[in-house]
């Protein structure tokens, strides 16, 4: 499309007349030309092989393949913190587990189960020939907690525990979940009848392995949402599962280790 101009200077509303023509005739596109651009976009490949699948839980198939190397044994020996050791009765016991030992590289065990008062006695005389392998943690005896005397005469037997060759305290979730006050409320770690306690620790420099509460899932209702549900707990029980039981939740209980 063409435009001719007149020779000589356009008059102002000329001007605006040109311009607007201009304009108009810059905005017309022909159908062909607007379909030619449409057909210039990318299209899909078509896939005739493609059925759709119905919807299934993912088993991805590992893509990176790395040789394995089967690990029977520690390199160098090592020290499990945290055995629950009951079954040690005997000396033949305590040679069966040394043994398993030697095979698995441990050097060190520490059996959380050394138990008090006469239970500590008799797991010290069997034990003490393999002292350098297996160490004992005394264990708290809970009865008569709410009795006036329980906590000295508590720390008064764990020093005794200590000056015998406990390594260090065990306490078990025991406290937190189930022992109870007079009035029915739940016992936590920041009681003061456990300042006896705590402060023999310190006074003897021992360590306290505490487990006062428990993993979060056994908080949680029981079915497959729950992490804890595929290891095949509750299957047949709902034991160990605190949902909806009255039992104090883990901020409370770790709140009150803190």
């Amino acid at each position: 499309m063409a435009v001719a101009f007149s020779e000589g200077v356009a008059t102002m509303p000329g001007r605006l007349t040109i311009l607007a023509f201009l304009l108009a005739a810059c905005c017309l596109t022909s159908p062909g030309q607007t379909g030619q651009a449409r057909s210039q976009a990318p299209s899909v490949p078509s896939r005739p092989d493609f059925h759709p699948t119905p919807e299934v839980p993912a088993m991805p198939k590992a893509l990176m393949k790395f040789p394995r190397t089967p690990i029977t044994r520690a390199k160098f020996p090592a020290i499990d913190f945290h055995l629950h050791g009951g079954a040690l009765k005997t000396a033949e016991d305590y040679r069966k587990m040394i043994k398993l030992m030697d095979e698995t590289g441990l050097g060190v065990i520490c059996n959380m189960d050394g138990g008090f008062g006469a239970t500590f006695d008799r797991n010290m005389k069997v034990g003490e020939p393999f002292r350098d392998r297996i160490i004992h943690f005394a264990r708290l005896d809970f009865a008569g907690i709410n009795d006036p005397g329980w906590p000295a005469k508590t720390a008064a037997e764990l020093e005794r525990c200590f000056l015998a060759g406990a390594a260090g305290l065990k306490i078990n979730k025991v406290l937190g979940l189930e022992l109870r006050d007079p009035d029915g409320g739940y016992i936590q770690s920041d009681d003061p009848r456990f300042d006896p306690v705590w402060e023999m620790c310190a006074k003897h420099n021992r360590p306290v392995m505490i487990h006062t509460s428990d993993s979060y899932g056994r908080f949680l209702p029981i079915g497959p949402e729950n992490e804890r549900y595929e290891a095949g707990l509750w299957r047949s029980s709902p034991e160990g599962n605190y949902y909806k039981t009255g039992q104090p939740t883990p901020d409370v209980i770790e709140r009150a280790r803190e």
